[in-house]
């Protein structure tokens, strides 16, 4: 645990799990492969099942963006589609994107390399956004800070179904191989499918009810 501390990788708690799950190494999870497998393993994490004992930092409300207002100074999750860009007349000014998911669409300003970010975002593409929350008292309008974002593809719709989504502390072994927050998300969702059937419910109906949570079969 001393390494792990050191490198600011926390949460990671070994629970007893069923001695009979598979233990299928991390390399062979889909978005991992042999060179994000060994900055796991650096972690002490070496197959799918050790995954399932890192605790999530947070969890992100997942909303569709006509009840954004609902959440102010929170940190929310969604699916939506750039329908526009404009890039920044002067350098050291942000890019700026519009956002639709289907029920209302939200502008959001990008700072960084203007090039970068015009590479990084391209209208008609889907992307599951995680943003920030905050109202702007001045024209008295909601404004969307995004944390991290990933290219949303047809496996995260059953991701995308739950109503509050995990998201996890990062190391530095692990950004070293461009893994971004919501890709650990998805690496350890892909974990937890491979086990489903093998882990245990401990929570009882009425607390898993009291705190919007799902049974593990689900």
């Amino acid at each position: 645990m001393n390494k792990i501390n050191n490198i600011h990788y926390i949460c990671i708690n070994y629970i007893h799990l069923p001695a009979n799950i598979k233990n299928t190494e991390i390399a062979y999870i889909k978005g991992v492969g042999p060179k994000r497998a060994e900055a796991f393993e650096k972690l002490g994490l070496k197959y799918a099942s050790e995954l399932i004992a890192v605790y999530p930092r947070m969890y992100l409300k997942s909303i569709t963006l006509r009840s954004l207002a609902k959440y102010h100074e929170q940190n929310i999750i969604f699916k939506g589609k750039v329908i526009d860009k404009y890039l920044p007349f002067k350098q050291n000014h942000p890019t700026r994107i519009v956002i639709f998911d289907g029920t209302a669409s939200i502008e959001s300003l990008l700072w960084g390399n203007a090039k970068f970010r015009e590479k990084q975002f391209k209208i008609g593409e889907e992307y599951i956004f995680w943003g920030k929350t905050s109202f702007n008292a001045y024209d008295r309008s909601i404004k969307l800070e995004i944390r991290d974002h990933k290219k949303y593809d047809d496996t995260d719709e059953e991701l995308m179904k739950y109503p509050n989504i995990p998201v996890y502390i990062l190391s530095e072994e692990l950004k070293k191989t461009w893994i971004r927050p919501l890709t650990l998300t998805k690496i350890i969702f892909n974990a937890i499918k491979l086990s489903l059937e093998n882990i245990n419910e401990v929570l009882s109906e009425p607390v898993r009810i009291e705190n919007e949570l799902l049974d593990h079969k689900s």
